[in-house]
């Protein structure tokens, strides 16, 4: 009896863990434990703990706020746009509430609206320059509607559903950062994923610089770290021989975290290849 008790008790950080979440949490409320999951980006995670709260305080809107809020980080406007206006109605809202609801009506093509929650932001933020520039920017919206006539943006026959940035030319192809899986059996699942499916960020080159011309994406460099890490984006320098990037913080080959145990990204330097290595990999001075 006792052993059998002893693999349960040491099964449940494990189990906790697997879910993105620990033993410690275990008795917190749900918004306590949502705002924990938001606070860390864990957005999806939290989204879910919110709108599970909010079935036993329909009225709260604190919590209609933050729902609004995981949207928006979720990348999802339309959605976080109907939970904005439910707050907007509740009369009660800070300067905070006013731009991110302005900046999920101007996502939404809502500019007109936009303008004016701009406006109402700017009345308690009148030093606020950056405001003024996005309202002028709408004012002077159908210039920039005119000046995209003059440029084609096409998609690349490489992308995925998950994120995919930061590209830029190298040697004979494109390196790029990317979420997107390509592990067979180890999954590396980020605490903070938007999509269920989002790896850890990786560097990838593929070959061809022109549209219908690309190869098939693989890892920039075939030693990849054994740490588990985020890494990417990358940007390349004299004649493509060294590079400046992004990666988690490590101390050798173990990630650091700080007293909130997080870890944080930082910027390093490396020597590049000819087999596409990463060498002499130093950190930037002023990390």
């Amino acid at each position: 009896m006792r052993k059998h008790l002893f693999i349960l008790l040491l099964s449940l950080p494990l189990l906790g863990w697997s879910q993105s979440t620990n033993i410690s949490t275990l008795f917190y409320s749900s918004i306590k434990k949502a705002d924990l999951y938001f606070n860390n980006y864990a957005f999806r995670n939290a989204l879910q703990l919110y709108q599970h709260a909010l079935e036993k305080n329909p009225e709260n809107t604190y919590i209609m706020e933050q729902i609004a809020e995981c949207y928006l980080k979720l990348h999802n406007p339309i959605e976080a746009e109907g939970w904005f206006r439910k707050v907007i109605e509740k009369r009660v809202f800070s300067r905070k509430t006013t731009f991110d609801f302005a900046e999920t009506l101007s996502m939404n093509g809502n500019y007109s609206e936009a303008k004016y929650w701009y406006e109402e932001t700017l009345k308690n933020d009148p030093d606020n320059t950056m405001l003024e520039d996005k309202i002028r920017f709408i004012d002077n919206l159908e210039s920039y509607e005119i000046d995209s006539l003059e440029f084609l943006v096409s998609s690349v026959d490489f992308n995925t559903n998950h994120s995919e940035y930061g590209v830029h030319k190298f040697r004979d192809g494109l390196v790029f950062s990317s979420s997107r899986d390509i592990s067979m059996f180890i999954k590396h699942r980020p605490f903070d994923a938007v999509d269920q499916g989002e790896s850890l960020l990786n560097l990838y080159y593929v070959e061809g610089q022109q549209l219908g011309n690309f190869g098939n994406p693989q890892l920039l460099h075939k030693e990849r770290s054994k740490a588990i890490l985020h890494e990417g984006p990358i940007a390349f320098y004299d004649n493509d021989n060294k590079a400046a990037f992004t990666r988690t913080n490590l101390k050798g080959l173990v990630v650091e975290y700080d007293e909130n145990d997080k870890a944080h990204l930082q910027i390093f330097f490396a020597d590049i290849n000819a087999d596409r290595e990463l060498l002499k990999v130093r950190p930037f001075q002023f990390n």
